[in-house]
Parts: structure tokens; C-alpha cells; sequence
């Protein structure tokens, strides 16, 4: 996914567009804008973890009063209980996940029961019965409320909620909208003069992105908008940027002054805009369901004070306007599904404000994947934290959880290249749903697995055995997982993430398989890397977990032979993966790696960049030389490096030959090859002058 952030690197994310005047840059690339894996990121880095202006108060009049939102797949109500106060909740019952609350839009209700088991809940969240559970006592009932959200009224009194489960969200709302409801120009208008006059919707099959880069600029009103210079001066438009908002702004005439259609814009980030005139207020929030999928809400108010002939003016003129944005954000987003834009160039005045959400928007996912790359996992705000005695369902989460075989990954083609021989192939990953090119398929059965669980192990191998009534042709060890730190930055619990991944994993499907490998004579390949064999630095950690796998797996090859099982150990060299794991790890401040950090940095996307065999390449030639037949002993290491055999060390991939040579040279021509390869040179030159420049100095 890092090839996500590539493009527009030229915008500065949080203080406004870092751009020249009048110079063009780059929007967002359209990946952003259609693929389903990063629409699921915006979910965890945005929407379950920013506030969201939802509505206004005065919805809400009475006890029981709720709204029901969807916001980017999350069901949620706002509700007034009884004391007054105004409360949100994921529309999910804690016991089965059914929804409390199945009408759609608003309603009242004094109770949210589930009618799915009978639970229910009062207007506070609280368990008020669980059907059956007649021993639950207090503590219990209260970890059985409904997921809360955290919620704040305003001084204007409009909604902002977050999700953030945390008992107090990680982003507090004053971080970036502090002062957002004071503006001096609200001081013109008194908000409880407005109520609701009606709500409407229009879906669209677009990206939320798009329906907010269009509404933050007005470059394309004298275009397409033909009623709007009645109520605005184009040539006065500009906007204003601000912390984690947009302040929209322009001159009025006397005569507009006269008929109230001075209106005040404010777009609230990530998805929301509040527009108040005289007679007239619209909330407007862009809620997408899909990566390519979105739905325009409106809220519209009417000053009470006002005629239905003024209030209708500016009303119906603002909904003719929608309805062509819609026209527009359609058929750009059918463009950019078809795969032929990119990204084009944006106005540095005229579309500051979609440069701006953009970098706001580039920022969060930024900052939000990096912390999903130094943890390992996906971070998901809004989902539920268990309770420290819920150790049971904790474990079945993590099985689900980590690496995966996915497409464009070794062991993924791998799979592809088995098949392509005519074998059966059974692909394991820790989330099979990654595998969902290969289910379905003939020839291909797909499990899930997580090396690093012997529960998730035993359960795949019985599995296997009941599938080939227990003979095994073959077993492929690929999981694993990169390590690049500098030895002295080493952080040993992560040392030994890698480790159980690695090796310990390899050692526990040995284990399990075996007796499934030893009837059917089996071939057993574990992969390595040429790194277990060549200095290679700032990967140490890996570079001795992967010694480990030749260590143990030539032990093993010893073993096994009198059960006439081979192993085949791969050194695969730098291959051109779609995945680069952990590239955004950071030097810690005392690292004595400091002063070459951007060499570090460049050492971290090093095997992609330098590699030109694509991972489809390596695994049909690791499967060509897996499938050639059987050699003795004694010539099985002549034979094999000719390519005449089936080889028990097989090199392929971006430097394997220079490890190759080394092994076979001595360890002399590899160091020397690699200290300067990684520009290790210039942290001695470096020290060098330090020391001498110390010597001077006394």
C-alpha cells in the first residue's frame, strides 16, 4: 500500500498548501479515489478516529428522539435520553451484533430493544434485560451496554461525535476545531431561530473525495452553474484555511444583502459543511458506503422568522446546484474507475481548498499507516476493546489477524505456478479472504493458518490429512516477515515477533507435517534468503532468522533422509514484491545511525527498488527447479548448480549470484561488496573527521 503515497508529496499537509503562487501541483491519484483497501484505511485512520459534525440539536426535542446515520459502513444513532442529554451509539447489540434500531432516518423510542434475542437497552446505553441471563450481576451488566460514542455539543449547539473507543478519544476536539463555533462572523446570527424544514439525499456511485474536492471550489461555477452568480460574486470568491476547516467566503452586492442571500460556508474536515444565510441553513455531509460509492445528505433549516418566498429562493437554488454536482462528481468518477487518469494538476488559487483537504487527508492516512507498519496490524479505532477476562475471544481474534498471502507476494504465485504444473494446490494464509483470487477455482482448496499458532496449526494439518487421506507431496514454508533495524536499535520483543514468525514457525509445521510428508516421500522447501548468507546491513534480526532456517533445515535434510523425505532450502535474492512490510519504521532520536538517516531510509525499500524479477518469475523458476528430478548425493551440488537436478540450495533473484560467489570466494569479497553497496563508508568518513576535528579542540 505505500505506493498510495507517492503522489502530490509537493501539498503540505496541515498549515495550507506549500505551493508557489500561481504554480500547478498534483491532486490525489486516483487510487485514492477507487480502491476498496484504501477506502477501508480512510475507515480506521478517519472516520473511526476524527470528529464528525453530524446535525443540530434542536433535532433532538424530546426523551427518545433519535437520528440513524450510516458513516462509511458504521450504523450508528444520536438519542436524548431522559435527563436530557444527548447520546450516541453504534445501532449494534452487544450480544449478537443486530441492530437495535431498524427504521431508517429518525424516530422516538423510550426503549432500544434487539428483536433478534430480546435484549434491551435504556436511552442512556445501559442494559436495562438479557433475555435468559438471570444471574448477570452489575459489573456484568455493566459491560453490556451499547458501544458508546463519544459525543460534544457545540456553542452554536450542533452534534460532533467520535468512535474512538477509548474511554477518551485519542484526537481531543479542540485539536482542530477549537474556536470553529465562535466565528466573528456568526455573531450576525442566532442559530435558534432556525428548525428543520425537510432532509433529502442523493447516492451516487463516487468517492467521498470527489464530492468534497468539488464542493471546495467554485473554479467550476461559471461553467456549470448557471444560477449561482444571482446570489454569489464569483471574482470575490476565497477561502480561508484553517486548522481542520475551510472558512468559504465572498462580497455581496446591496441588492443580494437586501434579498438575504448572503450566505456563511464553513466545510468542517473530513466530510461536513454548514451553510447559514438570513432565511436559510444546510448541513451537508458527504457519506460514502464504498471506495466508489457516497450518498449527499442534507439537512435544511428554515429561519422561522422568514417567508416561505424568501426561504424557497435560496433553498430550491442550492438544491438545483447539488443536483448538478452530482451530474459532475458521476461522471469524473466513472473516468477515474476506467483506469486511464492518474492525476492531474490543480490550481494553486482557485483550488486551494481541495489542495488543502487533500493534504489533511494525506496526513492522517500517512501517520495512521506508519503506526500500522511499526505494530504489525491493523488499527481500528471504533472496534470494540474486550475486557481483560475475555482472554479466549482475544485468541480468536488474533488468528485472523497479520500476514497473508496475497496477490503479488512469492507465496501467492507460488500457488499460480504449482497449478500451472498440473498439482493441487492447498494455499494457507492467516486471513483467507486475501486468497479470494484462488477459492472457487478447480484445482486450488484454500484453509486458514497462522504459523505462529499451534491450535491454528494442528487444525490446518488434520484438515490436509482428511483432504489427501493422509499423504503429502509437498510443503512450502513461506511466512515470514521483514526486520530492518540497526542492531544496536534493536527492540527484543519485536526481535522475537520475528523469530516466531521466521523460524519457530518453520520448526512447528515440521513438526505437524511431517508424518504426513514421510508416506508419499515427500519434498519439503523452506524459504530463506540470501541474507542469511551475505552481511546485510541494518538487517541483522532477520538476517539471523533466516541463517536459522539453513542451520536447521540442513540438520533436518539429515534426519529425514532415511525417510526418504528431501528438503530444499530457496535463497530467494531481492524480488519485485507488491509488498514492502514495515518501510516506514523510524531511527530512534539516540541512534548512533543519525547522522546517514536518509541512507537508512533508503535502506528500507532497498530489495524492491534494486530488483527487477517480478515475483511470478522467481516462483516459476523455484517451481521448475522443485519439479527436476532426484540426483545422488554426491553430485547433487554439481548437478543442481547446472540446473541438471533438483538442487538442495537454491539461489535466484537480485543479488543472489553475488551471494553465491561470496559463499563459494570466501567472506571477504561479500563484505567488501556490501559495506559499500550500503554506503557504510560515509558514517566512517564522518566519525573520522569527528575524532580528528576532537583532537583539535584539545
Amino acid at each position: 500500500m505505500l505506493h498510495y503515497f507517492g503522489f502530490g508529496a509537493n501539498t503540505k499537509p496541515a498549515d495550507g498548501p506549500a505551493v508557489k503562487k500561481e504554480e500547478p501541483v498534483r491532486a490525489l491519484p486516483a487510487s485514492w479515489y477507487s480502491d476498496d483497501n484504501f477506502y477501508n484505511l480512510e475507515r480506521r485512520a478517519i472516520f473511526s478516529r476524527r470528529w464528525l459534525f453530524m446535525t443540530h440539536q434542536s433535532r433532538l426535542k424530546g426523551p427518545g428522539d433519535w437520528l440513524r446515520y450510516d458513516v462509511a459502513g458504521y450504523d450508528l444513532i444520536i438519542i436524548r435520553d431522559r435527563a436530557g442529554n444527548i447520546n450516541a451509539f453504534h445501532n449494534v447489540c452487544r450480544h449478537r451484533a443486530y441492530p437495535v434500531v431498524e427504521k431508517e432516518g429518525q424516530g422516538t423510542a423510550m426503549i432500544l430493544a434487539c428483536r433478534y434475542h430480546g435484549w434491551s437497552y435504556g436511552l442512556n446505553g445501559k442494559l436495562a434485560k438479557a433475555t435468559g441471563f438471570k444471574d448477570m450481576d452489575k459489573a456484568e451488566k455493566e459491560q453490556n451496554g451499547l458501544f458508546r460514542i463519544h459525543t460534544k455539543i457545540d456553542t452554536n449547539g450542533f452534534i460532533w461525535i467520535n468512535m474512538d473507543s477509548n474511554e477518551e478519544p485519542e484526537v481531543p476536539w479542540e485539536e482542530h476545531f477549537d474556536g470553529v463555533d465562535i466565528q466573528e462572523r456568526y455573531k450576525q446570527m442566532n442559530f435558534d431561530d432556525y428548525e428543520l424544514d425537510h432532509t433529502y439525499e442523493l447516492e451516487g456511485d463516487f468517492n467521498w473525495k470527489a464530492l468534497s474536492d468539488n464542493f471546495n471550489e467554485c473554479y467550476h461555477c461559471p461553467t456549470t452553474h448557471a444560477d449561482i452568480p444571482t446570489f454569489l460574486n464569483l471574482d470575490s470568491f476565497d477561502s480561508d484555511l484553517k486548522d481542520g476547516h475551510i472558512q468559504h467566503h465572498c462580497e455581496y452586492t446591496p441588492e443580494q444583502l437586501k434579498k438575504g442571500l448572503n450566505a456563511l460556508s464553513t466545510y468542517y474536515f473530513p466530510n461536513t459543511s454548514m451553510t447559514i444565510s438570513p432565511h436559510f441553513m444546510m448541513i451537508q455531509k458527504f457519506l460514502p458506503s464504498g471506495a466508489k460509492k457516497s450518498s449527499m445528505h442534507y439537512e435544511v433549516y428554515r429561519n422561522k422568522h422568514s417567508s416561505q418566498e424568501d426561504f424557497d429562493v435560496i433553498s430550491k437554488t442550492y438544491a438545483k446546484v447539488m443536483s448538478e454536482d452530482k451530474v459532475l462528481c458521476h461522471n469524473a468518477q466513472k473516468n477515474i474507475n476506467s483506469g486511464v487518469y492518474v492525476t492531474g494538476q490543480l490550481h494553486p488559487k482557485h483550488e486551494k481548498a481541495p489542495i488543502f483537504i487533500q493534504g489533511l487527508i494525506r496526513e492522517a492516512v500517512s501517520e495512521h499507516f506508519k503506526r500500522e507498519r511499526m505494530e504489525g496490524r491493523e488499527i481500528w479505532p471504533a472496534r470494540q476493546q474486550l475486557p481483560a477476562n475475555a482472554t479466549v475471544s482475544m485468541e480468536d481474534v488474533e488468528i485472523c489477524q497479520g500476514i497473508a498471502c496475497t496477490p503479488g507476494g512469492i507465496g501467492y504465485e507460488l500457488c499460480e505456478a504449482f497449478h500451472a504444473r498440473g498439482l493441487h494446490v492447498i494455499a494457507t494464509a492467516r486471513n483467507p479472504s486475501v486468497l479470494a483470487g484462488l477459492a472457487g477455482k478447480p484445482g486450488f482448496t484454500c484453509l486458514s493458518l497462522d504459523v505462529t499458532s499451534q491450535g491454528s496449526i494442528d487444525e490446518c494439518r488434520d484438515e490436509v490429512a482428511r483432504l489427501t487421506g493422509g499423504r503429502l507431496d509437498m510443503l512450502v514454508n513461506n511466512a515470514g516477515r521483514t526486520h530492518t533495524v540497526p542492531a544496536t536499535d534493536l527492540d527484543i520483543d519485536d526481535v522475537r515477533a520475528t523469530f516466531e514468525a521466521n523460524i519457530f514457525g518453520v520448526m512447528a509445521m515440521v513438526k505437524a507435517f511431517a508424518r504426513l510428508l514421510i508416506p508419499a516421500k515427500g519434498l519439503l522447501i523452506n524459504l530463506s534468503s540470501v541474507a542469511s548468507i551475505s552481511p546485510y546491513p541494518f538487517g541483522s534480526a532477520y538476517c539471523a532468522s533466516k541463517g536459522a532456517v539453513n542451520s536447521y533445515s540442513r540438520t533436518l535434510r539429515q534426519e529425514l533422509r532415511p525417510f526418504g523425505v528431501r528438503v530444499m532450502v530457496a535463497l530467494p535474492g531481492t524480488v519485485n514484491t507488491n509488498i514492502t512490510v514495515q518501510a516506514d519504521r523510524q531511527l530512534p532520536p539516540d541512534s548512533l545511525y543519525r547522522p546517514i538517516e536518509d541512507v537508512y531510509k533508503w535502506r528500507l525499500t532497498f530489495s524492491k527498488r534494486i530488483s527487477s524479477i517480478p515475483p511470478a518469475s522467481y516462483a516459476r523458476k523455484l517451481v521448475a527447479d522443485a519439479l527436476k528430478p532426484e540426483a545422488p548425493v554426491v553430485l547433487r551440488g554439481l548437478l543442481g548448480t547446472l540446473g541438471l537436478c533438483r538442487p538442495d540450495w537454491h539461489y535466484y533473484g537480485g543479488m543472489a549470484g553475488t551471494a553465491w560467489l561470496g559463499s563459494c570466494v570466501g567472506e571477504w569479497l561479500t563484505d567488501t561488496i556490501v559495506y559499500r553497496m550500503f554506503k557504510l563508508p560515509l558514517l566512517e568518513a564522518l566519525l573520522k573527521r569527528q575524532e580528528a576535528e576532537a583532537r583539535k579542540l584539545k
